[in-house]
């Protein structure tokens, strides 16, 4: 039986804020043989200035790569398969993102735009073609379903999600050793293989999914909270309401404009219409990884914080080189990172507690916060 899939990509609220466009992308797809979600989410910052269009082909080459799978997956060649599609994804999305460079060059405004940000070194290589690929940079993160398999691939932040049917939520992919802080592997890596993830498995999943680190930013990972709001998705999914589609808009705009970062948020998935939807659960042992990331997260915010406090405290009026701009600016950082911190201190209290008085190896994760997101 073919697999209910869905897909959602909306713009954050910071960028709409300034004017930038979404750069994230979703697609979704499938027939009685095999099932496919898949989400990337091209980088931020100004040196990715076309990571809009570099996501677009991600999600375009993974497509085109897809009728290449075979129509009857087995574990037995599944490990083999899956790098050989790494592999062609990585080279047919160089090659893709290289003929829109010829038949799009920079423009004046694109190299005007990212000059201030690039050092002499970088912008030459830029010029000459050695970093051409810089500007498309792009995750990506992709779901596989076959009658009785299932697959995932990853390359970058995000994450990918199973639901089994009995309602436990499962991360298995495993962690990436690139990932941290603001850093992420990518598609225009010099060697995006080495931190090319994937996993696999036998049966028939209840529902799989993918999302962008935009969720992430204003749902803790692995959490309680998330596995809820994926446990609607795939309620919504099943449902035959014409209101499906306006629901997950609604969902996720309200999710971006919850984040302090106000990222672009994308979700896509697969849900068997034939497996009933449970309530949530989630293992003692996902919800103890979700508060060591968030602990390290917020490390890395309070080290922020400390060392632009400092920077403040230099930056005194009776010190040498007072600059009110510099100030100014510094002290934006510091509001941002301290509301940072808040919140992320109430998101890892509910998980506090739930590693804490979780005694099973299962427990609900019906968190009223969540709940106010999704109505």
């Amino acid at each position: 039986m073919q697999y209910l899939d869905f897909h959602m990509s909306r713009i954050g609220a910071s960028h709409e804020r300034y004017g930038l466009p979404c750069q994230d992308v979703s697609d979704a797809w499938g027939n009685d043989v095999l099932s496919v979600a898949v989400v990337a989410d091209g980088h931020g910052s100004r040196r990715h200035f076309r990571s809009g269009e570099g996501a677009r082909l991600a999600c375009e080459v993974l497509r085109n790569q897809v009728t290449e799978l075979p129509e009857c997956a087995e574990a037995a060649g599944m490990e083999e398969m899956l790098c050989r599609l790494k592999q062609s994804l990585c080279t047919q999305w160089r090659d893709a993102v290289r003929e829109h460079a010829v038949r799009n060059p920079w423009t004046e405004a694109e190299l005007a735009s990212v000059q201030q940000v690039l050092t002499e070194a970088q912008f030459q290589r830029l010029m000459d073609g050695t970093d051409d690929l810089i500007p498309y940079g792009s995750t990506l993160c992709a779901v596989f379903a076959w009658e009785n398999m299932w697959a995932a691939i990853q390359l970058g932040d995000g994450g990918m999600a199973m639901v089994d049917s009995e309602g436990l939520y499962t991360w298995p992919m495993p962690e990436s050793l690139v990932n941290e802080g603001n850093r992420t592997a990518s598609l225009c890596m010099a060697d995006p293989m080495a931190d090319f993830r994937h996993c696999f498995g036998t049966g028939r999943p209840a529902g799989l999914f993918v999302y962008t680190d935009g969720i992430e930013k204003t749902l803790p990972p692995q959490s309680p909270e998330l596995a809820s709001l994926l446990n609607w998705m795939l309620k919504n999914t099943h449902t035959a309401s014409p209101a499906r589609e306006q629901n997950l808009t609604r969902t996720l705009d309200m999710l971006t404009s919850r984040s302090l970062s106000g990222d672009d948020v994308s979700a896509a998935g697969l849900a068997d219409p034939a497996q009933e939807v449970h309530d949530v659960q989630i293992s003692p042992e996902a919800q103890q990884r979700a508060f060591v990331r968030l602990g390290a997260r917020l490390e890395e915010i309070e080290a922020t914080l400390e060392y632009n406090r400092q920077k403040l405290e230099a930056s005194r009026p009776d010190h040498e080189g007072y600059d009110t701009g510099t100030v100014r600016q510094l002290e934006t950082i510091v509001t941002r990172k301290e509301q940072e911190k808040k919140q992320l201190l109430e998101l890892m209290e509910p998980i506090r507690e739930a590693c804490g008085s979780v005694q099973t190896g299962r427990s609900g994760a019906e968190d009223p916060e969540t709940r106010k997101v999704m109505e």
